[in-house]
């Protein structure tokens, strides 16, 4: 199980992970001998993938053995690219290492290429499913590094579910477009780690959520803006210009002097010449003007996105210890992996419904762009003791909230642009706000109250108060001086 630098997780110890298979396990060769075993086996066996199956499309569907249902692991050196679970219950995927490489594949979203038929793993109708210690891997020839926005494009998802319920734990997600998609179910989502996510590590509407001791850390996103320039003839789509630190990607040419370029947001190129580096090396073009973002292609990805629909539903949504961090630090030269992501970003969707109960406790973000944690109509819970921080080369990075009943929010501590405090945008019945730490300012400003906050990699040590400084003092945010969650 891959380990982000910095920030470790605590050991699973589940009895059956990592330990050799029973000796009645059920070895299957084939989606064929998988089906057939999967539909006979008595609750509580065990199904091993022989390391012979390498880079194999799997489904099941309707198999729901009674408790404690089946769980289906894998030999070493087998590989699964596409598993699709339909109308199942009490399965557990346990160990399982996904990797689908769709770098001469289609962009993600286009026809034929979206939704469930590009996640590696679907789960849709199924009940008690477990997804334990697997590994996804949406990119496994590219170790590291920058991408260029033309190979994330290319990302497939990792899991994608609608209508079920389960636990997904211990798992490791990398190079993926979206860790977790989760819609109209219910889930335990915990103690899982994201690496270099395009978009959002989880995310989805309708659910019933807990969301509960989970690190992200490296989103890549795109950030694509169009550009005058004197002349196109002869760039191509995926060059890198430069001019300084400023840095274009060409993402699409769109006329005989417009392109639209993938940047890094830290130092916006404006006008004047760009020269080609790597296989564009002696190129150049002359910015003319320097336009907006392009519709329709920025993505700027979120660590947990929990969305109600437009009636009148109302959803359990409980995050606690979550933390969202950087493992490497920034550079401001290269595109790709530099745009910060919100962390937190419950929304309503329109309608009535509320997220009830609401509990959103000890969650550290470094985050930032624009919303550290964003909360619209919880219900019956706290808002409490979260850590709110700008990444080092971030924008605001606030607490956000609006519509609110019976609901704490205190001794949360951080730092934002609106006067030292939490913003509260209105709508609010019998909500408690008090005992909150939020300062102006970013980067040195906050050596003075953290442990280390901008060293990296970071670590949660790092986000611990200064003994003795404003945080501390105030009892606010989510860990003690000790560097424990309070």
């Amino acid at each position: 199980m891959e380990i982000l630098i910095g920030m470790p997780l605590a050991v699973h110890t589940d009895p059956v992970v990592g330990t050799p298979p029973p000796s009645n396990a059920i070895i299957v060769t084939s989606q064929s001998e998988l089906a057939a075993a999967a539909s006979v086996a008595a609750p509580g066996a065990v199904i091993e993938l022989a390391g012979s199956m390498q880079d194999v499309t799997l489904s099941l569907t309707g198999i729901a053995p009674a408790p404690p249902g089946l769980v289906i692991r894998q030999a070493p050196g087998a590989t699964v690219r596409k598993f699709d679970l339909q109308g199942c219950a009490n399965l557990r995927l346990e160990g399982v290492i996904f990797e689908w490489d769709n770098q001469a594949g289609p962009n993600f979203g286009s026809s034929g290429f979206s939704a469930d038929l590009a996640s590696a793993l679907v789960i849709n109708t199924c009940t008690a499913i477990e997804v334990v210690q697997c590994q996804f891997d949406m990119d496994p020839a590219q170790n590291g590094g920058r991408q260029t926005v033309a190979s994330l494009k290319k990302r497939p998802g990792a899991i994608r579910s609608t209508g079920s319920t389960g636990e997904i734990a211990y798992c490791t997600f990398t190079r993926v477009r979206d860790g977790l998609v989760l819609k109209t179910g219910t889930w335990n989502v915990h103690h899982n780690q994201g690496r270099q996510i395009f978009e959002d590590f989880c995310t989805g509407d309708a659910t019933h959520w807990t969301f509960d001791d989970n690190r992200a850390t490296l989103f890549e996103g795109s950030y694509i803006r169009s550009y005058t320039v004197n002349s196109t003839a002869g760039l191509i789509v995926g060059e890198v210009y430069t001019k300084g630190n400023q840095v274009i990607e060409i993402e699409a040419i769109a006329g005989s002097t417009t392109l639209h370029g993938q940047i890094n947001n830290y130092d916006l190129p404006g006008t004047g010449t760009f020269t080609g580096v790597g296989p564009a090396a002696g190129k150049s073009f002359n910015v003319t003007a320097a336009g907006g973002e392009v519709p329709g292609k920025n993505i700027h990805g979120d660590m947990f996105q929990p969305l109600l629909l437009s009636g009148s539903a109302s959803y359990q949504l409980i995050a606690r210890r979550n933390i969202g961090y950087r493992s490497l630090p920034y550079d401001v030269t290269q595109v790709c992996q530099e745009p910060n992501t919100q962390f937190i970003l419950a929304q309503r969707n329109g309608g009535t419904g509320a997220w009830d109960p609401c509990i959103i406790t000890h969650n550290i973000s470094a985050l930032g762009q624009p919303y550290g944690i964003k909360l619209q109509r919880g219900r019956n819970g706290n808002l409490d003791y979260n850590t709110v921080l700008w990444g080092q080369r971030g924008i605001r990075s606030d607490i956000e909230f609006d519509h609110l009943t019976n609901m704490s929010v205190q001794f949360n501590a951080g730092d934002n642009n609106s006067g030292g405090a939490v913003d509260n945008n209105g709508g609010n019945t019998n909500v408690t706000i008090a005992n909150n730490i939020f300062v102006d300012g970013n980067n040195g400003a906050q050596a003075t109250r953290y442990a280390n906050p901008y060293a990296y990699p970071q670590s949660q040590a790092a986000f611990a108060p200064v003994p003795g400084g404003t945080v501390d003092l105030g009892a606010a945010g989510a860990l003690t001086t000790a560097g424990q969650f309070r």
